[in-house]
């Protein structure tokens, strides 16, 4: 039942109908207050305000309860200084196209001709981005009495699931979760950054650098060594998901 509240509250915090919708009814609330005091003192007048600023009041509550509550990303650009951040976690962010990160990346391991070196390139590098925001992530966390320290493994993943989904990343989802005795699970990525949408070349998947950065993040938050390996590839499906294994290897 709480999934499918926080799913409901996700799609009107990010639907783009949600702020036509809000600037509607402030209109509409607005015409009502103008007509009341002009030209009629009809009930109906103001109920109809009542009713038209409660559902304008309602979903700006349920805006800030997505933001705080399920640590969404919020991006806000300083005009003055040019740039941009995430107020929330206190991060600074780039806007860069997905195609845009794709070229570098290609384009810095176009002279490597072996595809093993290029795949252990992508997943170390990802590794290290993996461990980096983690420790960032905790930082922020613990700078606002919200550490890690006190949560189960399975809030950490959904904070840090639920974090990356609202970032551009793709949507993260995680299944068939194990921790007893071994760590063991699934992560399925729906529209993940790392492959070319118009599935032409393979040489245009980064789904290493993915697998790198998820073990990299997961390797920090379990304390314990993790390896990631993908197991189908959205380039390779009709439906856009991407699907990592990800384990706690054998000592």
């Amino acid at each position: 039942m709480m999934k499918k509240i926080k799913n409901f509250a996700y799609r009107i915090d990010s639907s783009d109908k949600t702020n036509h919708v809000v600037t509607l009814f402030q209109v509409c609330g607005g015409v009502c207050a103008f007509l009341y005091s002009q030209y009629s003192k009809s009930e109906y007048v103001i109920y109809s305000f009542i009713f038209f600023y409660l559902v304008v009041v309602v979903v700006l509550l349920i805006r800030t309860l997505v933001s705080w509550k399920y640590g969404t990303l919020k991006l806000y650009l300083n005009r003055k200084s040019g740039i941009l951040f995430d107020k929330k976690a206190g991060f600074r962010n780039v806007s860069l196209r997905w195609r845009t990160i794709q070229l570098i990346i290609n384009n810095l391991c176009q002279n490597i001709s072996d595809q093993a070196k290029v795949n252990k390139i992508l997943y170390d590098t990802g590794e290290m981005v993996g461990k980096n925001f983690y420790v960032k992530l905790e930082n922020h966390l613990r700078k606002n009495q919200k550490s890690f320290d006190g949560e189960s493994p399975e809030k950490k993943l959904e904070i840090w699931t639920d974090y990356d989904s609202s970032s551009g990343m793709g949507k993260f989802t995680i299944k068939d979760l194990i921790l007893v005795s071994k760590i063991k699970f699934t992560i399925t990525i729906e529209n993940a950054f790392t492959c070319d949408e118009d599935k032409s070349s393979s040489r245009n998947c980064l789904c290493m650098f993915m697998s790198g950065y998820i073990a990299g993040f997961c390797s920090k938050l379990f304390n314990e060594p993790i390896t990631v390996e993908e197991e189908e590839c959205a380039m390779n499906r009709s439906d856009n998901i991407c699907k990592f294994k990800v384990y706690q290897p054998s000592k």
